[in-house]
């Protein structure tokens, strides 16, 4: 059996017109939730809770949740503009739906652009002041229509100096990591596409991952 589920979202601001569509999940396929959690010094308990409601018939055309990340990076200590980048090119014609930055505490800025098949460069978001206690999801008014081979370009860059008051140790050499303390690069995305598209052809895999920033 294949289920057709319609996401839910926990922020809701008016009724959008992809609010009806499905995300796909394959017959066999498991669903796994990551949550992070960061120690306190207290014995807490969690209670996550998930709600699954089935469309009512076939979809027309499907959500789906992207991510050009990049974990390749070294930020050097008391570096205040250590800069990488993250890729992804499109294997498919596209509908972007949201997308949203997504550092750690010592995250400055990021920007998003889109190179188009024809050479043409168009920013879609900027985000000059970054705030980790912030995380934004950014949504389109109306989906962008990107053809295939459209690549979207994330520019990041920390601060890890003393001057970030947030910064957990400027004496610190960085890397990827899913606490805090450690940052991230990343910008989760939803994208609209045919039904009848094959999910794995969506983002290009013949690219090669973006190697960029401190070294």
């Amino acid at each position: 059996m294949v289920l057709e589920l319609k996401r839910t979202r926990g922020v809701h601001l008016g009724k959008t017109d992809f609010d009806e569509l499905p995300m796909r999940i394959p017959a066999g396929a498991d669903i796994v939730f990551e949550l992070h959690y960061t120690a306190n010094g207290k014995d807490t308990e969690d209670q996550p809770m998930v709600g699954l409601e089935l469309a009512k018939a076939p979809p027309k055309r499907l959500f789906m949740s992207i991510s050009p990340v990049q974990t390749n990076f070294t930020i050097a200590p008391g570096d205040a503009n250590a800069e990488a980048k993250a890729t992804l090119k499109f294997g498919q014609p596209v509908d972007l739906v949201y997308m949203q930055p997504h550092m750690h505490l010592r995250g400055k800025d990021m920007r998003v652009d889109a190179q188009y098949p024809t050479g043409e460069k168009e920013t879609l978001l900027n985000v000059p002041h970054y705030d980790f206690h912030w995380q934004i999801v950014y949504y389109e008014k109306t989906p962008l229509r990107f053809p295939k081979g459209t690549t979207l370009e994330l520019t990041a860059h920390w601060d890890n100096s003393s001057n970030n008051k947030w910064n957990p140790d400027p004496a610190a050499t960085v890397h990827w990591g899913d606490q805090s303390w450690q940052e991230m690069l990343t910008a989760p995305m939803a994208v609209i596409v045919d039904r009848n598209v094959d999910p794995k052809s969506v983002v290009d895999q013949s690219q090669p991952p973006s190697v960029t920033g401190a070294p």
